[in-house]
């Protein structure tokens, strides 16, 4: 089956009441999707959890089986075992369901036992929202030590879109994941900015004011730094 049809069917079955179906083409999309093209992370690891948790309303059994994905993703990040992609699962699935507490429990681990800094600091820029609305601002500051690599490495994700070659039937998913990326570049960068400003860190912030320009317009820019 082309993956790409799979959430359409699983929508069609869940109105249809036929809830197991729906969930058998949820679990087919979630797994298969990125065999697609890696634009669809974006669908996959938003608008297509909110559609599971609205089957799970009506169908406990499909909540569950998407609350076990998540704690297996957990286990292999609390084994050692595991990928940056494992860890963006777990965060995306903890926040539809509402359990931000996980994420952090999680951060927590794997910031006292990774030594891969370039896995742990892209696991950070994940979860930056999650630790900044927690309190967590001794982490935060840790973690980020060149605010202007991070603000860099959110432009490029745009840039990669730019670059890679998309059919033409996939442009209208290509469009939607950039504006997920501007989107998450404007939280992103708040997010920074807040941090920021709670250590003092002024020439940080002259620093990425003048990198971050051109993934959104100059007035809503410069909103974030007033």
């Amino acid at each position: 089956m082309d993956p790409k049809k799979a959430l359409e069917l699983a929508r069609i079955y869940r109105n249809e009441g036929k809830y197991q179906e729906a969930l058998e083409m949820h679990e087919y999309y979630h797994f298969n999707i990125l065999s697609v093209s890696p634009a669809y992370q974006g669908a996959r690891l938003s608008y297509a959890i909110a559609d599971w948790l609205k089957l799970g309303e009506k169908y406990p059994k499909a909540k569950q089986r998407l609350i076990e994905i998540r704690d297996g993703e957990i286990k292999k990040v609390k084994s050692g075992n595991w990928s940056f992609d494992n860890f963006w699962d777990m965060v995306a699935i903890s926040r539809y369901l509402k359990e931000d507490q996980k994420i952090i429990e999680v951060f927590k681990i794997i910031s006292g036992k990774e030594s891969d800094s370039k896995k742990i600091n892209s696991c950070f820029n994940l979860v930056l929202e999650d630790l900044v609305n927690a309190g967590e601002m001794e982490l935060c500051n840790k973690y980020f030590p060149d605010p202007v690599l991070s603000v860099q490495h959110e432009k490029e994700r745009l840039k990669t879109l730019d670059i890679l070659p998309f059919s033409q039937d996939e442009q209208e998913t290509i469009e939607d994941a950039k504006i997920f990326i501007r989107k998450d570049y404007v939280k992103k960068l708040s997010l920074l900015v807040r941090v920021l400003k709670s250590a003092n860190r002024l020439k940080d912030l002259d620093a990425i004011h003048k990198v971050g320009r051109g993934v959104i317009s100059d007035e809503e820019y410069e909103m974030i730094f007033k």
